[in-house]
C-alpha cells in the first residue's frame, strides 16, 4: 500500500490541490507548468522527540548543534504566570523605595532543542508574509489599475483598498504610467498580510517567549551593531544608560526596549549565523518585542515611542497602512503628543522635583528623530503628516543635547548630521503642504520658489564626504527634490533639476553598496529608490517618441542600475523586490522595441503590466528550523 503524502510544494499548496511528489521529486502539476517544484513550507507532520535520546547530541537527519548553542539548548528560563502582578512583569523597574529584582524564573532542564508546531506555523507565516510583500506590487499593476472588477482580487467583504495619496507620491506617478486609464483616488489591492493563525498560544507561553532571547553571544552582536550602525544617525537610545544595565545583573534594561534594539541590531548586524536567515530572526524578534508591548507591561512611556521608532526597521507584510513603518510612526507621535514631547522643557528650572537634565536630552533626541522619521513618511505616500509646525516649541537641536546620563557626548553619535537631517526635513514638511487638498492655488509659485531657494541654500553647505551618514542624508535631499518637481511637472526646468536628482540617488546607491553600507539604509531608502525608477521611466516614455534611440538607450542603462541596486537593498526591504521586478519588466519591454527596430515610435500610451507582471518569487527558507533553537535562549550574562 503507498505511503500517505504528507508534504505539497509550494505551487500545490498554494493552488490547494493533491502533490504527488515523492520524496521531494518534481510533481506532475510543476512539470506540466514547467516551473520549479520547491518544497519551502517544510513538512506537515511534527516527529516527537525520543525521550530515549540525549539532547546534547544530534538527532538523525538534523546537524549538529555547535558549543555555543548546545550550552543552553537544555535550559530555556521563564516567567512563572504567579509572578506577574496587577502591572505586569516589573523586569526593568521596581515599585519606589524597592531594589530591583527580575522576573522569578525556573529551568526546564528537560525541555529539547526542538521546534514546535507553532513555530513551524509561525515559519510558514513568516515565509508567506514576505512572498506577499515581494509581490503585491506586481498583483496591482496586474489587476488592480485596469480591471473594471471592484472586487477584482476579493470578495467584497474582504476588500482591501490602496489610497493612491496626492500628487507628490511614489504610488500616484506608478499609477500615472499607465496612461489611457482614468486616475482615481482609491484602488482595489491585494492580499496584504496572511490570515491569521486558529491557534492562540496561552498566557504561560506568552511569557516564556517574550522572556526568552537570542544565545548571548548573537545577542551582544546584535546590540553592538545597533549602536554602531542604527543609534548613530538615529538616536533613541541612550547608549550609556542601557550598557549600564545590560551589563549589571542587578538593574536590567527595560524588556521592552531590550526586545526592539535586538531586531533592529538584527537588521544591520553581519554575523554569519544571521545572514542566511536575517528575515525570519527579525520575524521572532519582532513577535516578541510587540507581544511586550501589546501586554502593557512596560511602564516608562519614552520606552514606547522609542519602540514605535525602531519597529519601523522590521517589515511585517505588505500593509501600508495599518502595519510597518507608516503605522508605527503614527503610533509614536500619539504617544510622544500624549507625554508633552513635543514641549520645549528646557524652559524649566532644574531642581529636585523636576526632570533630569539627561531625561530632557533624551527626549529631544526621541522628538526629533521622530519629526524627521514621520515627515519622510508622510512625503512617501502623499499622505498628511502627524507633526505640524504650529504644534510644537521644541528648540533645535544643539551639540549638548548628545550628552548623555554619564555626562559625556556619545562620539558614535552623528551629530551634524541629526541636525542637518531635522533642517531638510522642515523643508520636505514645507513641501507635503504644496499638495495638501485645500492648498492655495494663488500662493503657489511663489512657495515653491522660496522652497527652491531654500533648498539650494541647504545644498551649498551640505557634507560632500562619502560615510555613510553624508551619503544616506545626500539620499534624502535629492529625493525632496524629486518630490518637489512633481508639482510643476510639466515645467522643463523641474523636469532637469528631476533628472539631475535621480542621476544622483543611484550613483550614491552605488557607492552604498560598494562600500558594503547598504545594510545600514531605514525605511527612506526605498522611498528614493522608487522615485528615481519613476522618473527614468517617465523620461524613457517621451524620449521613445520624440528623441533618439541614443538617448533611449543612456535612460535604460540607468533603469537597470536602478534594478541592479535594488536586488541588493531587497535583502533588508523586501517590498524592494517588487519595485525591481515592476521597472525590469519595463527594460525588458523598451530594450525589445529597440532592438526590433521599429521604424514607426512605440504607442506609450498603454503600458501593458499584464504582459510584464507574470512570475511569482518564493522565499528560500530551508534554515529556518535550526535558528528557531537560537532565538530560545534566556537572559545570561
Amino acid at each position: 500500500m503507498p505511503r500517505q503524502q504528507m508534504h505539497s510544494c509550494d505551487v500545490c499548496r498554494r493552488r490547494k490541490i493533491r502533490c504527488d511528489s515523492v520524496h521531494q521529486a518534481t510533481c506532475s502539476a510543476c512539470i506540466k507548468a514547467k516551473i520549479d517544484c520547491k518544497f519551502t513550507f517544510g513538512w506537515r507532520r511534527i516527529p516527537r522527540p525520543r525521550q530515549d535520546v540525549s539532547y546534547s547530541q544530534p538527532t538523525v537527519g538534523q546537524p549538529s548543534s555547535p558549543p555555543w548553542l548546545r550550552s543552553r539548548a537544555n535550559s530555556r528560563p521563564v516567567v512563572e504566570p504567579t509572578s506577574i502582578s496587577h502591572q505586569g512583569v516589573s523586569y526593568s523597574q521596581s515599585p519606589v523605595g524597592q531594589p530591583s529584582s527580575s522576573p522569578r524564573l525556573r529551568s526546564r532542564a528537560n525541555s529539547p532543542p526542538v521546534v514546535e508546531p507553532t513555530n513551524i506555523s509561525h515559519q510558514s507565516e513568516v515565509a508567506l508574509s514576505l512572498e506577499i510583500a515581494e509581490n503585491g506590487l506586481f498583483r496591482f499593476f496586474k489587476d488592480g489599475i485596469s480591471r473594471d472588477s471592484w472586487s477584482a482580487f476579493d470578495d467584497q467583504d474582504q476588500m482591501r483598498v490602496v489610497y493612491v495619496g496626492t500628487n507628490i507620491s511614489n504610488m500616484s506617478h506608478l499609477v500615472q504610467l499607465d496612461r489611457p486609464n482614468p486616475f482615481f483616488l482609491i484602488y482595489p489591492y491585494p492580499q496584504i498580510r496572511p490570515l491569521p493563525s486558529a491557534s492562540q498560544n496561552d498566557a504561560h507561553d506568552a511569557l516564556q517567549d517574550i522572556n526568552s532571547f537570542p544565545a548571548k553571544e548573537i545577542r551582544d552582536e546584535f546590540i553592538d551593531a545597533f549602536f554602531a550602525k542604527i543609534n548613530s544617525y538615529f538616536p533613541v537610545v541612550d547608549e550609556a544608560n542601557f550598557r549600564a544595565r545590560y551589563s549589571n545583573p542587578g538593574s536590567r534594561p527595560s524588556l521592552l526596549l531590550l526586545h526592539v534594539i535586538l531586531l533592529a541590531g538584527a537588521h544591520v548586524s553581519s554575523h554569519p549565523r544571521a545572514i542566511h536567515a536575517r528575515h525570519f530572526i527579525k520575524a521572532v524578534l519582532f513577535r516578541r518585542a510587540k507581544s511586550v508591548f501589546n501586554m502593557r507591561l512596560e511602564t516608562d512611556r519614552v520606552n514606547l515611542v522609542q519602540a514605535a521608532l525602531l519597529f519601523t526597521w522590521y517589515l511585517q507584510n505588505g500593509d501600508t497602512a495599518s502595519a510597518n513603518s507608516y503605522f508605527w510612526l503614527g503610533v509614536g507621535c500619539r504617544i510622544a503628543f500624549g507625554i508633552g514631547m513635543h514641549r520645549n522643557l528646557l524652559t524649566d528650572p532644574p531642581g529636585p522635583g523636576r526632570m533630569p537634565m539627561s531625561d530632557r536630552r533624551c527626549w529631544r533626541r526621541v522628538w526629533w528623530t521622530l519629526f524627521t522619521a514621520e515627515v519622510l513618511s508622510a512625503l512617501e505616500h502623499g499622505r498628511p503628516c502627524m507633526i505640524r509646525h504650529d504644534d510644537f516649541d521644541q528648540a533645535p537641536l544643539s551639540m549638548e543635547d548628545f550628552r548623555e546620563v554619564d555626562g559625556e557626548i556619545n562620539p558614535r553619535i552623528d551629530v551634524e548630521y541629526c541636525m542637518r537631517n531635522v533642517e531638510l526635513c522642515h523643508i520636505a514638511l514645507e513641501v507635503i503642504g504644496l499638495s495638501a487638498p485645500r492648498a492655495d492655488p494663488s500662493s503657489m509659485d511663489k512657495r515653491i520658489a522660496l522652497l527652491h531657494a531654500r533648498l539650494a541654500t541647504w545644498k551649498l553647505t551640505m557634507n560632500t564626504d562619502t560615510g555613510f551618514s553624508a551619503l544616506n542624508i545626500r539620499l534624502h535631499y535629492h529625493t525632496i527634490v524629486i518630490h518637489l518637481s512633481r508639482i510643476l511637472a510639466t515645467d522643463e526646468e523641474s523636469r532637469q533639476v528631476a533628472t539631475s536628482a535621480t542621476r544622483a540617488i543611484i550613483s550614491i546607491f552605488e557607492s552604498l553598496q560598494t562600500s558594503n553600507l547598504i545594510s545600514r539604509c531605514q525605511f527612506t531608502a526605498a522611498t528614493a529608490l522608487t522615485a528615481a525608477a519613476i522618473q527614468i521611466t517617465m523620461e524613457i516614455q517621451q524620449a521613445l517618441t520624440t528623441a533618439s534611440p541614443i538617448v533611449v538607450v543612456n535612460d535604460l542603462d540607468l533603469l537597470n542600475r536602478v534594478c541592479v541596486v535594488a536586488g541588493h537593498l531587497s535583502k533588508y526591504w523586501p517590498t524592494v523586490e517588487g519595485v525591481r521586478k515592476v521597472f525590469q519588466g519595463l527594460v525588458d519591454r523598451f530594450s525589445a522595441v529597440l532592438r526590433a527596430h521599429e521604424d514607426v515610435p512605440i504607442d506609450t500610451e498603454h503600458v501593458n503590466w499584464a504582459d510584464i507582471l507574470g512570475d511569482d518569487a518564493w522565499l528560500e527558507c530551508d534554515e529556518m528550523n535550526q535558528w528557531q533553537s537560537v532565538l530560545d535562549c534566556g537572559y545570561e550574562l
